[in-house]
């Protein structure tokens, strides 16, 4: 399960209607394998869907449910995440939303009649194929539904991948659902639903001790669809949660192969643990080749995080009064919590600068909130905030909005009478603000490419 091939961008649904992709219509069954295929559920829900060649009726696969976003339909699936390439071992399904928005599109909604239309949907499949775990998979406002479903059929779902979204307040949480998976994704430069929901998602999940929840954090990433980073996600779900020992290995070849480009080794360290026999629900049959293969992983990847904490150490500037200035070390340190979160030497460093780490995020809350609320009623104050925020609160996401505001609020500097002390930090921080991002993202990325193929 190599993922070494390029994921296609995320596609305008006019552009696809244009092109007329619709494909053929055949009723799933077992030897409607290797293509795409069209259908509709008895209810007349449309769907596609992708039985891999490999599909045994008497072993059975995987499950994997896509769920588009706001006012697309079931084609955007398909056009985004390559069949045969994304989850290649899985059958994939992928419905229009369930509720029609009455000009060509469809929505997932937060209403229990949307969430039963699904399920007699996922009944029909399941009637057809032999499902071994089932994951749902959504993204943007099929992501918020992909929380509530797992949610209303714990006993189905066994793990989701809920990619630029949040969580509805009206989603079940508990212990019916402890064995599933959650897996959260985000851009941290979403334009269009802020980083901060997935973030208070997770929170909210880990605060309700489901055992298993990661947050993979794309740093300086937008909304679109990431095919290979879901993929990831999804692999970390089945890794943890799988019986079968082949799907685990199959899931920690994915995880590894993956850290030739852009890598989640947060997950990968935990399923390797995983296969290892170190974390998680055991798992029975593992080889002990596996058991090998997996301590060696765990090694590789504490042994990386521990070459990033000693790259931050080396670019933190020494300061008299414990707050060092910003930098390039700042915009590496948030690629490295985020990215190895769980790992021993990411979290003894994270343990020996708390005070410094936990400083600036009290900081930043105080100052984005401050911002946001006087960014209307005040700008000249939210301006302060605002350039406060880049200066002295750089620890966090919270980015989206704030520099173009910002932006706005000095073309109109003389309208609003803004002095020339605001201005004159405005100039200094900015910079000095995106090179901190720019420079740790750069150093945190090259350090990877360098040291981070993880060798099995």
């Amino acid at each position: 399960m190599n993922p070494g091939w390029k994921f296609v961008v995320a596609v305008h649904l006019t552009a696809a209607l244009a092109r007329g992709e619709d494909h053929p219509q055949r009723k799933p069954a077992a030897d409607a394998a290797g293509q795409v295929f069209a259908w509709k559920a008895k209810d007349g829900l449309a769907y596609e869907y992708f039985v891999p060649k490999s599909y045994d009726p008497a072993k059975g696969t995987n499950l994997t449910l896509v769920l588009h976003g706001s006012n697309l339909d079931r084609r955007w699936t398909f056009l985004n995440h390559p069949p045969g390439k994304f989850r290649p071992d899985d059958i994939v399904v992928s419905p229009d939303g369930t509720t029609p928005n009455g000009k060509g599109g469809f929505n997932y909604l937060g209403d229990l009649k949307d969430v039963a239309r699904l399920h007699a949907l996922v009944e029909e499949i399941r009637g057809v194929f032999k499902v071994r775990e089932e994951f749902v998979y959504g993204h943007s406002q099929g992501s918020f539904f992909a929380f509530l479903y797992a949610g209303e059929h714990p006993e189905e779902v066994d793990g989701i991948c809920a990619a630029s979204s949040g969580c509805w307040s009206g989603t079940k949480i508990g212990q019916a659902g402890y064995h599933q998976a959650i897996g959260i994704m985000h851009g941290t430069d979403d334009p269009l639903v802020p980083y901060g929901q997935s973030r208070g998602a997770f929170d909210l999940y880990r605060k309700s001790t489901y055992p298993l929840v990661h947050l993979r954090t794309l740093h300086q990433w937008g909304h679109p669809p990431e095919a290979i980073q879901a993929g990831f996600v999804l692999a970390w779900c089945e890794g943890m949660t799988t019986a079968d020992p082949a799907r685990a290995r199959a899931a920690l070849g994915e995880l590894a192969d993956g850290t030739e480009g852009f890598g989640d080794y947060s997950a990968l360290y935990q399923v390797a643990n995983r296969v290892g026999g170190r974390m998680g629900k055991p798992l029975a049959g593992v080889t002990a080749e596996d058991k090998t293969t997996a301590e060696s992983v765990v090694k590789a990847v504490d042994s990386l995080a521990s070459k990033h904490a000693e790259a931050i150490r080396t670019l933190m500037p020494k300061s008299k009064t414990g707050s060092p200035e910003v930098g390039p070390w700042a915009g590496h340190l948030l690629q490295f919590l985020d990215g190895f979160e769980g790992v021993p030497a990411r979290d003894a460093f994270a343990n020996d600068n708390r005070e410094l780490i936990d400083r600036h995020g009290h900081e930043a809350e105080k100052r984005f909130r401050a911002f946001w609320q006087k960014k209307d009623r005040s700008p000249v104050e939210a301006f302060d905030e605002g350039v406060a925020a880049l200066r002295d609160a750089f620890l966090d996401h919270g980015v989206p909005g704030l520099l173009e505001t910002l932006a706005a609020i000095e073309k109109d500097a003389k309208k609003l009478k803004l002095g020339k002390a605001a201005l004159a930090t405005y100039s200094k921080a900015l910079p000095a603000f995106e090179k901190a991002r720019d420079a740790g993202t750069k150093s945190f990325v090259e350090l990877n490419r360098k040291e981070g193929r993880i060798r099995r």
